[in-house]
């Protein structure tokens, strides 16, 4: 079972397995596509749980390379490589893990099921903020002309 609370698709609210992570950039499809934006929220302390294992990993991963380099070589290795419980504090970092280091192993487990068609595929997440208990992850995504 999903922990995303809500899936909202220009504003209204759909069904989590309808919205798909592809596996390829959508670059040229997009042009025969529709827009939308959407909104998912999850509770803090579930994208917490579920991240963990694989957020260590790609901490673990990026120090090493920091190393092999000799600096630091990004934002996160700037800001000490912070725990997920205050990385959810920081909106840019969170949405420069959530939106890219980690957007597989976050939505794919959580998103389509590969059992119906799926009606819209992410693009671009924007961001990623704490409202309450809660993260609200925006973006863009697209949807063919017949939905």
């Amino acid at each position: 079972m999903s922990s995303i609370l809500s899936l909202y698709i220009d504003n209204q609210l759909k069904f989590i397995n309808s919205f798909v992570v592809p596996e390829m950039s959508l670059s040229s499809s997009r042009s025969h596509m529709i827009q939308h934006t959407f909104l998912i929220i999850i509770k803090a302390a579930d994208l917490i749980s579920h991240l963990t294992p694989a957020y260590l990993d790609w901490v673990t991963e990026s120090q090493k390379d920091d190393e092999l380099w000799g600096s630091l070589q990004d934002e996160l290795a700037e800001a000490g490589y912070p725990d997920l419980e205050s990385l959810v504090h920081n909106p840019p970092l969170l949405t420069l893990v959530i939106g890219g280091y980690l957007l597989d192993q976050f939505l794919n487990p959580l998103t389509w099921n590969g059992c119906t068609l799926p009606k819209y595929w992410l693009d671009t997440i924007t961001d990623c903020h704490l409202e309450g208990e809660m993260i609200h992850i925006s973006g863009i995504c697209y949807s063919k002309p017949n939905y």
